[in-house]
């Protein structure tokens, strides 16, 4: 059987705080299981027991078809992330500066500018 590791938040459920469900991910996920993929839920909402149990329940609420719920990054054929970057090769990673970059540079930087 194929697999397809979904992505919780922001791929099935709005990152707004709605709890709403995005447009087409009911629809899309019961596609995707009338082609045959087994679908693992993916997030880290999974962590805790109480967090599966919540997506589970909202899963069913919303009714949308679901194999498995997981913290984990399960082996699966495909993935579905809002957040996800294509690999190719290494030259085409987007290093992007970050939040962190800045903030580690600002602070090298104080660091430096006391010692003197």
């Amino acid at each position: 059987m194929k697999r397809i590791a979904v992505d919780f938040d922001g791929v099935i459920m709005r990152r707004d705080g709605s709890h709403m469900p995005i447009k087409g991910a009911r629809e899309g996920l019961n596609k995707l299981k009338r082609q045959g993929y087994d679908i693992a839920i993916h997030s880290t909402r999974a962590l805790s027991n109480q967090g599966q149990e919540w997506i589970r329940a909202w899963m069913r609420r919303n009714a949308m078809p679901f194999d498995d719920i997981t913290s984990r990054k399960v082996e699966a054929d495909v993935y579905l992330d809002d957040k996800a970057q294509r690999f190719t090769d290494w030259t085409r990673v987007p290093y992007k500066p970050t939040v962190w970059d800045a903030y580690n540079a600002a602070k090298a930087e104080l660091n430096h500018s006391s010692e003197e």
